[in-house]
């Protein structure tokens, strides 16, 4: 049995409400199924597709004119780039949660000053670097090693081609490095 989603069972017009039914009953099963191979658990299946409601419903007007196979293509996408946004944000709040562990087992840890304040220093030069950057490498690096996002979902987010993802990846440690070079009188270092 399906369970329809309060933010259908809120729409106030009728027939916006009747339609959003019935587009969620024939096409829950394909939403769940694409969310759930994005984020890998079912609970967060369930908020991407809650999140990809709310966005559809929005977009009434412009679902009702479409053909189903066109509407099916519209849903998978919709429900592709929120569980891509999904990743994303639970990602940051992952790292924020790494990052306040690590720091609280320098408590226990028998780590000298120095060694701290080199980490930190090493971090702070690179976060300068990736400043520098232009907004769409500072986002593809961010994606690819803080977020691990795959090839496939950079390629979609950018709107590039999935093979093409290396090559701008490349690119982009290339930029950051010579930014770090000239930051340190042109010491060497590797990315």
């Amino acid at each position: 049995m399906i369970i329809i989603p309060s933010s259908i069972l809120l729409i106030e017009n009728d027939s916006d409400r009747a339609f959003m039914e019935k587009l969620y009953i024939n096409y829950y099963k394909l939403m769940y199924t694409v969310a759930l191979s994005r984020v890998k658990n079912s609970e967060d299946a369930q908020d991407v597709i809650h999140d990809a409601i709310i966005r559809l419903i929005d977009k009434i007007p412009l679902l009702r004119q479409k053909d189903s196979s066109v509407l099916r293509s519209y849903i998978v996408s919709t429900i592709i780039r929120t569980s891509i946004n999904f990743n994303i944000k639970s990602t940051r709040k992952k790292a924020v949660v790494v990052e306040k562990e690590v720091l609280e087992s320098f408590k226990d840890e028998k780590i000298s000053l120095e060694d701290i304040v080199l980490v930190a220093f090493t971090n702070e030069e690179l976060v300068n670097g990736l400043k520098r950057l232009p907004q769409r490498e500072r986002d593809l690096l961010r994606w690819k090693y803080f977020d691990d996002l795959s090839d496939e979902e950079i390629a979609y987010a950018m709107g590039i081609g999935k093979n093409s993802v290396r090559q701008y990846l490349t690119r982009a440690r290339r930029c950051l490095l010579s930014i770090l070079e000239d930051k340190n009188d042109g010491k060497s270092r590797k990315l």
